[in-house]
């Protein structure tokens, strides 16, 4: 924090809850209000939070109106630069979505089940949806960045028997989830657009969730004790960690999302949102440029990057730890040895130790050389411009449209367009295939540099069958174009969209130095492997307006400014 900077407050809202009186009996659960009270006594005792500024939500306390009259407040109360804490430890669910909700993914949406919800009649439905949580976050949001969510719950599931290899025996394993309620929803309760739905920029929070959208999150059980999966080993982590640390999200969230995975295969915890922000801080890290370990088998190794991130059969990558801090840590090094649409196998050519390489460690491809800083950034935006699959299912499969904003009133944007700077334009994306595709859309600026603006990093909602996802059209993610210092007056701009089968990261094509792409692509085959993706570009040419005329650049918080 620099001295010109207010004073920072910090303040939490701890949700636990256990007793569902509206609910049947196999549906309580037993270590939402013991996550609850550990997480508000980490945050006082370990990271500063006034014992006075953290509000507790237990059980009956927990109702709709109590829920959203706390989070309410603590949008009154937040001032600028303050560190705010939501934590909720409850069950998870979905409901049928209102006809009138705008660009769903599905035809459900995600809810938290308050105390006083009930999923069957005669009981109404007073869950909290996902969406009204992410309209007061983004009121929070536009005080302070530094908003931390942190979701200890699930959308599916009843009572199971896990093994876990904590200790290798079968142990009872509560889920924290309760059926769908497929009830028609009532009217009164309309749906306000879900801010998740918005490009990258706008989401300055960062969300912790227990498990993807379809999986289910878990109670530990150690003797008489029941734990969320995700919290207890959450509050293992930053219990542990040594005075005077600032990790980052991303190094407390790996080991974190590791252990849990270990324990619950199918629960595959999820980091959305700043990952490379300094934890309950506001200072963004620049992390080490890389491509996770998936797993490993023998000798070899897959990677957390294919075809699709411009990865090259031949390509050599040194392998880091997790949490890696310097280039000089180092365990070996591996060679890619073929190529796949999002994930590319590699063999080991060295390893400081037998098993030193494994999942989560993080491979650096080697460079090759003799670039500058700036021809390395011309090299990765044209790379990553020219990457197409030419074997393609997709094709026809996927609609991807630009609209500009004339007179009050929506257009069609045409492909080579020329527009000015100041203009609001919009993209929309259909998906006209038989199964669910995961979207990305990659700004390709006037000034040389590639950014994702859809969706945020770590968000991984799949777009339904005849689904559509529209950015741009609402004031809370309007893109307005501007030309930068330096770019030339009626240069292109890029959007290009990377529809996949399967989830990607694709933050390697803008972050990483990537080799000539021509090998992987040729390389590649659509059919295997099980994976498929396409691409489709979408350009524009953006001139300055003339003199005397109003600017276009935006200043609002949480408007999406292209360059």
């Amino acid at each position: 924090m620099t001295h010109d900077q207010p004073k920072q407050n910090r303040r939490a809202l701890i949700i636990g809850i256990d007793k569902y009186p509206n609910l049947r009996p196999e549906s309580q659960l037993e270590g939402c209000v013991r996550d609850a009270r550990e997480v508000a006594a980490l945050l006082e005792t370990r990271f500063g939070f006034p014992a006075g500024q953290i509000e507790l939500l237990l059980d009956e306390q927990a109702t709709r109106q109590g829920i959203l009259d706390a989070l309410d407040a603590l949008v009154g109360q937040v001032r600028e630069n303050d560190a705010v804490v939501v934590h909720y430890s409850g069950h998870g669910s979905q409901r049928t979505a209102l006809e009138e909700s705008i660009s769903r993914a599905s035809a459900m949406e995600e809810t938290f089940v308050a105390h006083d919800s009930g999923h069957e009649d005669p009981h109404p439905n007073r869950d909290v949806s996902g969406a009204e949580l992410q309209e007061r976050v983004a009121a929070l949001t536009r005080k302070t960045p530094n908003v931390t969510l942190i979701l200890d719950c699930c959308h599916s599931g009843t009572i199971s028997t896990a093994r876990t290899k904590r200790d290798d025996k079968p142990r009872p394993s509560r889920i924290r989830q309760v059926k769908a309620d497929t009830r028609r929803p009532d009217p009164a309760q309309r749906r306000m657009r879900d801010v998740k739905d918005g490009p990258a920029s706008f989401i300055r929070h960062v969300a912790i969730a227990a498990c993807r959208d379809t999986e289910c999150a878990n109670e530990l059980v150690l003797g008489d004790r029941s734990h969320g999966a995700l919290t207890w080993n959450l509050l293992q982590e930053l219990e542990s960690l040594p005075d005077g640390a600032c990790p980052t999200y991303r190094d407390v969230f790996e080991p974190v999302s590791s252990r849990v995975n270990e324990d619950f295969a199918q629960q595959q915890p999820q980091l959305e949102g700043a990952r490379d922000r300094e934890l309950f801080g506001l200072d963004e890290l620049v992390p080490m440029r890389f491509l996770p370990i998936h797993r490993r088998e023998a000798d070899r190794v897959v990677l957390g990057g294919g075809a699709a991130c411009g990865v090259s059969e031949g390509s050599v990558w040194t392998v880091h730890p997790p949490q890696v801090k310097s280039a000089a840590e180092t365990l070996g090094r591996v060679e890619v040895i073929s190529v796949l649409g999002m994930t590319a196998t590699a063999r080991i050519l060295d390893e400081a130790e037998p098993g030193a390489i494994g999942r989560w460690c993080r491979a650096v491809e080697e460079s090759a050389g003799g670039d500058s800083g700036l021809d390395s950034r011309r090299r990765r935006y044209r790379d990553a411009l020219a990457i197409r699959n030419e074997h393609s299912s997709l094709r026809g499969k996927v609609d991807f449209n630009l609209g500009i904003l004339k007179k009050g009133r929506w257009e069609r944007l045409d492909d080579g367009a020329e527009v000015e700077e100041g203009d609001r334009i919009s993209f929309g994306v259909v998906n006209r295939h038989a199964e669910p595709l995961y979207i990305y859309v990659l700004d390709f600026g006037l000034s040389g540099k590639v950014d994702q603006i859809y969706p945020a990093p770590g968000v991984s909602d799949p777009l339904a069958p005849g689904r559509t996802i529209e950015i741009g059209t609402f004031s809370e993610n309007r893109l307005d174009l501007f030309v930068p210092d330096g770019a030339a007056d009626g240069s292109e701009e890029f959007l290009k969209l990377f529809a996949t089968t399967r989830e990607t990261d694709l933050s390697s094509l803008f972050q990483a130095v990537r080799g000539d792409t021509r090998e992987a692509r040729a390389s590649f085959s659509a059919t295997r492997g099980g994976y498929d993706w396409i691409t489709i570009e979408r350009r524009f040419r953006v001139r300055r307006r003339p003199a005397g005329r109003a600017q276009g650049r935006v200043t609002r918080s949480g408007a999406r400014s292209m360059s």
